[in-house]
């Protein structure tokens, strides 16, 4: 049985389609988003004001990529086409996974910029009227 997939996705959560049946899932990125403050001051004068690791939080946010990167591999893994589309560069990153695995990349058929204020049933005809061209 044919199985074209959609994968809609951004840094908060992604959206696997189904054409055929019509069924989609959602699967949250738990990633965590920070921003790094101005940090303690410094006890000598001319001293170093960094109090949070920016290199620890960006070690555990490109971590917790390759969770939600590996998640959303696992449920496409059956898949016979795979579009993915969205609306930032999320979706850049997680092509590079799918071309690095060898089950999936030959199964990509598209990478695309698309809004993110889409509803469920737009998510739904665009991933249909992507498959019927």
């Amino acid at each position: 049985m044919k199985k074209d997939i959609g994968v809609w996705m951004d840094s908060d959560k992604a959206y696997i389609i189904n054409n055929e049946s019509g069924q989609m899932e959602t699967i949250s990125s738990e990633l965590e988003h920070y921003h790094l403050g101005g940090g303690s001051p410094a006890k000598t004068p001319y001293g170093s004001q960094d109090a949070s690791s920016e290199t620890k939080l960006e070690e555990r946010k490109k971590h917790q990529m390759k969770r939600y990167f590996e998640n959303i591999t696992q449920h496409i893994s059956d898949a016979n086409n795979i579009a993915v589309f969205g609306p930032g560069e999320m979706k850049t990153a997680f092509t590079k996974v799918v071309e690095q695995n060898p089950v999936l990349k030959n199964k990509l058929r598209a990478v695309e910029t698309v809004g993110n204020k889409l509803t469920e049933n737009q998510l739904k005809e665009w991933v249909r009227k992507f498959y019927e061209e």
